[in-house]
């Protein structure tokens, strides 16, 4: 028996199916996911006589050997109603809607990479292979529309629907997933915005054999979304997916169960641009075949953002894969980059961390590159950031290549991380708060009472893990911040001093109403409720900063975010022993350079012409300056590696955060990059005329 295609088109061929004479057969034909028959239903002939359909299946009888031929076959073609603006959305219902929507895209049509779309009904692919949307093979090859599910305009009902049984595979892009590049445009509505959109049942094999830029070869892979710059992806789902990623050793790669790279990000011109991912359902299981991935995670490969206050952020989410192979590899995230953070989520997966380098044969730039780091929910955690309200009920492994005990690390929650003061001198070591591991399913009303987590967002019952809360909420809930004012500080009996601000020791105030409010970090609320930065006491006494802890040893970082109540410390201590006016040590400096410390918490600082001005807090043991313009001191050799220009570098005129800390009245103020601790800026407290010596005791004149 051999089935072919009377038309051009040759879909499959079957050769040498044996039946016995006298019986009947029975046969439907699958054209798959791209093929259409013109007139409705294919033309079947069985040694050219032709059979008819009886509800899509054809039978004959068996006398002789047969032929089975099949026409009427030709490749489907997208009709999408819509025009692709926002109130005209394009409407996507077959698999060949998305070949159309890859083809247009990726050829740069500004209807297509700025349009709307919305999915009308489930797309089963059929175990077809589709093509990346926005492959970035050209520098307009990126997706910058929303693409969300089907809405009731008038309820407001979401009904969600799910493209399954589909194949990526890609072996020339550096950023891979249904959505390769997606990049926000502030002109856009709703830009960067997937909504309420399920993949299921699919396979992604990623590598670079063929680049189309020998000098690019990372890969940044997700289900959803290969790299995402400023992208929202709220109830979002990628199950029973595999992604293998096959990638060079010189260069790192990312990957993620549904993100490969989150970027928030923030311009002067526009503003700012989060990245947030939420009620997220994830069971992707990630193989590392070969090369360096850097991170890998169940839901995001690695979250970044460029401002302290725009972040990247995942919550109420979980993941159910594995993750296997990168080198510093998370349940939930791979790697936590700084100001970003996950809260409310879990993982259940296995995750397994692999180091393929010998110490032995590693360059010096590469030894912080052969750890292994294995987090139940993040893999690596950078500097000011936070894991919180989170658990994880799977298991961790870590392996190198020597086997060295020392370069293979573990942990239920966060893998590892960099230590205080990495990334600039005021950075924060990571934080992982009210994080669990293991907890009994079996007693879901204990596993409730202790993660807090409310209803409204996940739906809980005994021997089941929580699932994610679809329906709309028919309560609401209210959480509240309680803000206490300590001090380290003790009077002359020894006995702590008691701070109050108009005559209050704390302070509480609505944190978030359900009913109208969405969750968010911290920073958002510091910009929305009035909650100040700073505080001066009632005794005069300066506030340095909020707290999780009484101690006041877990600053609390910009993008934590709590859907429980929130109780904060803000520290406080006597700013005296530094008020006062310093000289700047510039060596064969003639224009007087003076830093002036308020007793309102404000500096400034002069060189005689220009006066500015910066934030400063003070722990009783450290100064913190914000946002100052005292890089452009620094007389050092120009990076050219960084800078735009051998001649002049730009970067030492914008504002960086430097800590200080004073010694028999010198400064020493550095922020890392420009001065280091080793080598500060120094300036000297205005007591007499005369020499000034540096904190190393050298002369300046």
């Amino acid at each position: 028996m051999v089935v072919t295609n009377g038309n051009p088109v040759i879909y499959e061929t079957l050769d040498g199916v044996s039946a016995q004479e006298g019986s009947t057969v029975t046969f439907a034909v699958d054209l798959g996911a791209f093929y259409v028959a013109e007139g409705g239903l294919p033309l079947v002939y069985v040694n050219g006589q032709a059979i008819a359909s009886a509800d899509g299946l054809y039978s004959f009888t068996i006398e002789q050997e047969s032929t089975i031929t099949v026409g009427g076959i030709v490749e489907d073609e997208s009709n999408m109603e819509g025009d692709g603006s926002f109130e005209n959305a394009f409407i996507v219902r077959r698999p060949i809607d998305l070949l159309h929507i890859a083809e247009q895209v990726n050829a740069g049509n500004p209807d297509y990479v700025r349009g709307a779309y919305v999915l009308a009904n489930d797309i089963d692919c059929k175990g077809e292979t589709l093509d990346i949307i926005g492959d970035n093979s050209t520098e307009n090859s990126y997706f910058s529309g929303c693409f969300t599910t089907q809405t009731d305009p008038e309820t407001g009902t979401m009904s969600r629907h799910t493209i399954s049984n589909f194949r990526i595979q890609s072996n020339d892009a550096n950023y891979v997933g249904l959505f390769g590049t997606v990049f926000v445009d502030p002109s856009v509505q709703s830009s960067g915005l997937f909504y309420g959109i399920r993949l299921k049942d699919f396979t992604m094999d990623v590598s670079l054999e063929n680049p189309s830029d020998e000098s690019n070869l990372t890969i940044a892979c997700g289900s959803l979304i290969g790299y995402g710059n400023g992208a929202t992806m709220f109830m979002c789902d990628a199950l029973n997916g595999t992604i293998n990623i096959n990638c060079d050793s010189s260069y790192f790669s990312y990957a993620g169960g549904l993100i490969g790279w989150q970027q928030a990000f923030y311009n002067d011109t526009y503003g700012s641009f989060p990245s947030e991912i939420a009620y997220s359902a994830v069971g992707v299981d990630i193989n590392v075949v070969s090369g360096s991935v850097l991170f890998a995670g169940g839901i995001v490969g690695y979250t970044a953002t460029n401002y302290p206050l725009t972040q990247a952020f995942v919550h109420n989410s979980y993941s159910t894969g594995d993750v296997y192979g990168a080198m510093r590899a998370g349940g939930i995230v791979g790697g936590l980059g700084q100001y970003t953070s996950v809260s409310n989520c879990y993982a259940i997966g296995d995750v397994t961390a692999r180091i393929a380098l010998e110490p032995s044969a590693t360059h010096e730039s590469m030894k912080d590159y052969l750890h292994a780091y294995a987090g139940g929910l993040v893999g690596f955690a950078e500097n000011d950031t936070i894991v919180n309200d989170s658990f994880f009920n799977g298991k961790t492994e870590a392996f190198t290549k020597s086997g060295e005990a020392q370069y293979a690390h573990k942990n239920p929650a966060v893998g590892g991380g960099n230590e205080a003061g990495y990334a600039t001198a005021v950075a924060e070591k990571y934080i992982v708060f009210r994080c669990y591991e293991h907890l009994d399913i079996s007693k879901i009303a204990a596993v409730k009472s202790t993660l807090k987590w409310d209803s409204i967002d996940w739906v809980f019952a005994n021997n089941v893990y929580p699932e994610i809360n679809y329906e709309p909420a028919t309560t609401s809930f209210t959480t509240t911040l309680t803000v206490h004012y300590v001090t380290k500080a003790l009077d002359n009996d020894k006995q702590p001093i008691q701070v109050k601000v108009e005559e209050k020791s704390s302070k509480q105030m609505n944190y978030f109403n359900s009913a109208e409010d969405v969750y968010a970090p911290i920073s958002d609320v510091f910009a929305a409720s009035g909650l100040p930065f700073y505080y001066t006491a009632d005794n005069g006494f300066l506030s340095y900063g909020y707290y999780l802890d009484e101690a006041c040893t877990l600053k609390v970082p910009y993008a934590f975010l709590s859907t429980t109540d929130v109780v904060f410390y803000v520290g406080f201590a006597d700013a005296t022993p530094i008020l006062g006016t310093y000289n700047l040590a510039l060596e064969n400096n003639t224009t007087p350079l003076t830093l002036t410390f308020q007793e309102n918490g404000i500096l400034t600082y002069s060189d005689g012409a220009v006066l500015s001005e910066s934030n400063f807090s003070y722990d009783g043991e450290t100064i913190i300056i914000e946002s100052a313009r005292l890089a452009r001191y620094y007389n050092g050799p120009i990076d050219e590696e960084t800078s735009l220009s051998a001649d002049f570098d730009i970067y030492r005129y914008l504002q960086y955060d430097f800590k200080v800390t004073l010694n028999n009245g010198v400064l020493s103020i550095y922020d890392g990059t420009y001065f280091t601790e080793e080598a500060p800026l120094t300036a000297v407290k205005e007591l007499f005329l005369g020499e000034y010596y540096t904190a190393a005791g050298e002369l300046y004149t």
